[in-house]
């Protein structure tokens, strides 16, 4: 190879700067070589001294430590240093240019990504596609872990101007894939599988090449037989003045890998690489034991005899981390790849290496972990000891003055080389800058820790689980509870459906039409993001076991109702929805008695959703509270130190996965629970803290439930309070983390339903001064706050309308993003309108309460103005929340998102009819009811909980239309007058009330009511103390639920099959 490319090769003149520095090589090496000397010299005679020393003390070791450190990291440039030598030309890598246009070798520049900015990307892309190298000779190909549709698509429409630009994706990962490593991979070893390039350059998203960055970096490869890999210095485009946190890495390039260089050993740091592809497979291709994976392969290519090289050329441009926190998480996780060097003794993931370059990888590992542990040491040590005494033996007069000399010696050849350092590197950098950023080391060492502690707990749970399994196969059901059973589940479907036949049609589903079903249910219910797609296509290809099909079952009974949006070809390949209901509930009612199944939880919660919105709310509750049971069975027996049941069937996979799955579906059963209890006199099962006894860790992130789980889960600690009004987070939550964000609203939401069910402001004492809603304290004001805090605990971009539904569905999360603003404002919108008038006057003005009980204090000026502006915004924006939704495609048709779009129609007819109470801030107001309108024709289609809703706003649009043109119609009437009316616009249980409805509106007029619009002048004499009246709304939902966690609940709460039915019936 060398003879072919060697006449194409141009070598351009040195820059002018590094050949100035040249004249100062021989001088650097010998003061590194006085130094080394000088070192060995002083801690040697500094021992001995201490070894004779008849008075030794600890202090003097400390001392002796203390100064090993700090000049452990010099000492090694130092070796660098000889080992490089001395001569002139044992310098900087010679500056060469590829010319020429034909025959030129084929190279592949690769771009992974995951997540990042798609504008970050593209202008990536965009300079890496105008490289100057022949377009025929080479190709782009962008590799998106993310799955970004909205990337996708941008690199569709440039593939028609670049056509050797390509786009790659292995799909949204799941399970241990190693990042970076793990993309690069699936590049080198599936997409250039046919038809592979000679070399590949790597470029991250964010780093900008420069045209000649191919051929300024291949001679490099191609002259050098054994040159596998070229790395190039980094710059970038937003360092700060001044570089305060050397984020640049400056010293490391220009003075640690430069001499690391001249002995070809330089270290990949990161993008900006090119390599000979055949090298690379041939040691394996990317490691995948550490973060740090383009360090690892360059410690891997120089143990197999490979040489690594560094060009110092201003060749690609990128960005460092604008913010401190950014800076710190970098520099942990390089900290950490290095920690996890020791892995590459570990089999089998490295069987290409020798055992003796394995042993030097982890041993180089091993020993930065013990400098960094070194570092956190000195730094402590050093202010305590120069407070300190007797750190050195002085014995006598002589020896202090020889250790001093010494030192000091000592200490002027570590200055004079670090200058030496700078001026041959030619930069003008600070003196010791090889500690740059060894103030982290406290930071980073914690983060190790951490990262030992949960691998140890990870290994102690799979040894603790692995010793209590025991095989099982399914319990022997009774006839007695074959019967209880069928009682509590079968229905009046008849026998229309044929079980036999769906059994069948489960099993022999394609696998396109199950993924595509369930991709859409994971997006359209954002409430029951509990699976996980891996697992879950892994139990049809090993053999559909009947639990998985009932929970297929379940997913596509849902599934179907929201198809008729998306109107999908594979969707005519589905049976029809009863045919899946029918054979759900038989095979749940076979299953519920049976050893404990995650699957079988899973489905039991998708039915709950179901029967609620077809407004079966006894059979939702029986399903849910079944389902809190067997799931409660399941999580008991991860966290029990001994085995509780001895013939139940483990389940749960030996892997990373398994625990990840059971925390997503046991928070699940939280919101189903809290969902469910809200808008009803029923107490929730599962109180936070029950959850908290339960050990039940914080709900997965998106990232964390799709790549495995954390040790905790494995160990069932919790590590951390999980009262979220209490909690004080670390940092901003983002979508990644939107079911820990929705687990913690519907926690709040329920308490606001569980206060509006229990009276509200009508509830005795709650107009008294104190518990006045803006009186700070009052328990109006707590749970706001509570809710405040709960927003501020997102991250902005997670805001609506500050950020659009657009953005997120191009990031896959649009149902998620409408989902948790749809919570928020609807929070928002119950808090606020307990305390409005029901039936203003047109002339009204934003004021609180005129019926009995008055409040007994006057708000602060201002405050209904305030109030009634949040009010009548959160109507606004829930109402283009869900239109903008339907309008991108992130249609959500849940009952939860139906009620929000119930409740916000019913308040923009509100102030349509009364603008005055929002002093006419609401212009919008009848085009936004009518879009919630729109939605709730549509949504009374899929759910027939929405029929009673849309009945519910005729009443009210006949009430407010008449009461706004007639003004003496309903003159003194107030929301005593319509009780039936207003206890159903409040409802999510909701219960069809059409008749007292328009016995109220009729019944009302003409007849003089009590109310008066004047000042609140009278209290309602409750008879009796009220306690806790300053408690938060929380604890009116604590009170309900204390009983709550026994199983004696059911008998005393759960109403009996005659009394729901008769309840429906009517």
């Amino acid at each position: 190879m060398t003879s072919e490319y060697a006449s194409e090769i141009e070598e351009l003149p040195p820059d002018s700067r590094i050949l100035s520095g040249q004249r100062y090589r021989k001088h650097l090496y010998w003061t590194a070589q006085a130094a080394i000397w000088t070192a060995n010299f002083y801690y040697l005679f500094r021992l001995l001294l201490i070894l004779t020393e008849s008075q030794r003390s600890w202090r003097m070791w400390l001392m002796l430590a203390v100064e090993g450190v700090f000049g452990r990291l010099s000492y090694q440039d130092q070796r660098l240093t000889v080992a490089a030598g001395g001569e002139p030309e044992c310098g900087p890598r010679k500056r060469l240019r590829l010319r020429g246009s034909q025959n030129l070798p084929r190279v592949d520049v690769l771009i992974p990504c995951c997540g990042e900015p798609v504008d970050v990307i593209l202008a990536t892309v965009r300079a890496a596609c105008t490289i100057d190298y022949p377009m025929s000779q080479f190709r782009v190909r962008v590799l998106d872990d993310g799955a970004s549709i909205q990337l996708r698509d941008a690199i569709s429409e440039l593939h028609l101007n670049w056509p050797h630009l390509f786009y790659h994706t292995r799909g949204r990962q799941s399970g241990r894939v190693f990042a970076k490593a793990g993309n690069l991979n699936y590049a080198l070893f599936t997409v250039q599988k046919d038809n592979p390039p000679e070399f590949c350059a790597i470029l991250d998203a964010d780093s900008i090449p420069k045209p000649e960055f191919l051929r300024a970096t291949l001679p490099h490869l191609l002259l050098p037989p054994q040159a596998a890999l070229v790395t190039t210095r980094q710059y970038f485009d937003n360092l700060p003045a001044g570089d305060p946190l050397s984020q640049s890495r400056l010293h490391f390039y220009t003075c640690q890998n430069a001499e690391l260089d001249i002995c070809g050993r330089a270290i990949d740091a990161g993008s900006g690489a090119v390599f000979r592809r055949n090298a690379i497979v041939d040691v394996g291709g990317y490691p995948t034991f550490s973060f740090s994976e383009d360090w690892q392969l360059s410690l891997i290519l120089r143990g197999m005899g490979y040489r690594t090289v560094q060009v110092q050329e201003p060749l690609q441009f990128g960005l460092v981390p604008t913010s401190l926190e950014g800076h710190i998480a970098q520099r942990n996780r390089w900290h950490i790849g290095h920690s996890q060097q020791v892995f590459a003794l570990r089999p089998p993931a490295n069987r290409s290496m020798p055992r003796h370059v394995q042993w030097s990888i982890a041993c180089g590992g091993l020993a930065i972990t013990l400098g960094l542990v070194g570092h956190v040491v000195g730094y402590a040590t050093v202010p305590w000891l120069l407070l300190s005494r007797s750190l050195i033996p002085a014995s006598s007069f002589f020896l202090l003055q020889a250790q001093v000399v010494l030192g000091m010696l000592y200490v002027s050849t570590l200055w004079v080389y670090g200058w030496l350092q700078n001026a041959h590197a030619g930069i003008r950098g600070s003196l010791f800058s090889q500690l740059e950023n060894s103030w982290l080391a406290a930071v980073d060492a914690k983060e190790l820790i951490e990262l030992c502690v949960r691998v140890f707990l990870v290994r102690f749970a799979e040894n603790l689980k692995s010793n209590h399994e025991e095989p099982s196969g399914p319990r022997p059901v009774s006839p007695s509870h074959e019967e209880s059973r069928a009682e509590l589940f079968s229905d009046c479907l008849g026998g229309d459906s044929d079980i036999s036949r769906t059994d069948e049609h489960l099993a022999s589903l394609p696998t396109g039409v199950i993924l595509k079903s369930l991709n859409v249910f994971t997006n359209k219910f954002p409430e029951l993001g509990i699976l996980h797609l891996p697992t879950l296509m892994q139990a049809f290809e090993l053999g559909c076991s009947k639990e998985t099909k009932v929970l297929l079952s379940a997913i596509l009974l849902v599934t179907k109702s929201q198809l008729s949006f998306l109107n999908p070809s594979w969707a005519s390949s589905l049976l029809s929805g009863k045919d899946y209901e029918f054979y759900a509930r038989q095979a749940l009612s076979e299953f519920i008695l049976q050893p404990p199944n995650i699957q079988v939880v899973q489905a039991l919660l998708i039915m709950t959703l179901y029967e609620w919105g077809g407004r079966n709310f006894h059979k939702a509750w029986v399903y849910c509270g079944i389902a809190i049971r067997i799931m409660q069975s399941i999580h008991s027996r991860r966290i029990a130190p001994y085995p509780l049941d001895t013939d139940t069937n483990a389940g749960a996979a030996k892997d990373m996965i398994a625990p990840g799955i059971e925390n997503r579906t046991m928070w699940a059963c939280f919101i189903m629970d809290r969902m469910i209890s809200s808008g009803t006199y029923n107490p929730p099962m599962l109180p936070l803290s029950e959850m908290e006894k339960l050990k039940v860790s914080r709900p997965l992130s998106t990232v964390e439930f799709a790549f495995g789980t954390s040790a905790s889960l494995w160990s069932g600690a919790t590590g951390q309070n999980i009262t979220w009004p209490e909690r004080q987070p670390s940092g901003l939550l983002d979508i990644t983390q939107c079911y820990e964000i929705l687990v913690s609203g519907f926690d709040i939401w329920a308490q606001v339903m569980t206060f509006i069910f229990n009276d509200g402001r009508r509830a005795p004492g709650m107009c008294a001064p104190e518990n006045c809603p803006w009186v700070p304290g009052s328990p109006w004001s707590r749970t706001k706050a509570q809710l405040e805090r709960w927003r501020a605990g997102q991250h902005d971009r997670l805001y609506y309308p500050s950020n659009s539904v657009a953005i997120h569905m191009t990031l896959g999360y649009g149902e998620s993003f409408t989902y948790i603003n749809l919570l928020y404002y609807l929070s928002t919108l119950m808090l606020h309108r307990e305390y409005f008038p029901f039936l203003p006057t047109a002339e009204s003005g934003p004021r609180g309460p005129v019926d009995h009980p008055l409040l007994e204090a006057e708000a602060p000026a201002g405050w209904w103005e305030a109030s009634a502006l949040e009010l009548f915004t959160a109507a606004e924006h829930i109402a283009k929340l869900l239109h903008e939704a339907s309008e991108c495609g992130a249609h959500l048709m849940t009952p939860f998102a139906g009620f929000c779009a119930f409740s916000a129609s019913y308040m923009n007819l509100y102030i349509y009819r009364f603008p005055r109470m929002n002093l006419g801030r609401s212009p919008q107001a009848e085009q936004l009811m009518n879009f919630c309108l729109a939605y709730l024709e549509e949504f009374q289609h899929v759910w027939k909980l929405g029929e009673a809703w849309v009945s519910t706003l005729k009443h009210a649009s006949i009430l407010y239309q008449r009461a706004s043109t007639d003004r003496g119609r309903y003159l003194g009437k107030s929301r005593m007058d319509f009780d039936h009316l207003h206890q159903s616009i409040h409802e999510f249980r909701v219960v069809d009330r059409s008749n007292e409805h328009m016995q109220e509106i009729e019944g009302a007029e003409g007849v003089v009511s009590t109310a008066t619009y004047g000042p609140s002048v009278d209290r309602i004499d409750t008879g009796t103390e009220i306690e806790n009246l300053s408690a938060p709304l929380s604890h009116l939902l604590a009170d309900v639920s204390t009983y709550s966690h026994g199983q004696g609940a059911w008998l005393q709460w759960w109403p009996t099959l005659e009394d729901v039915e008769l309840a429906l019936e009517s």
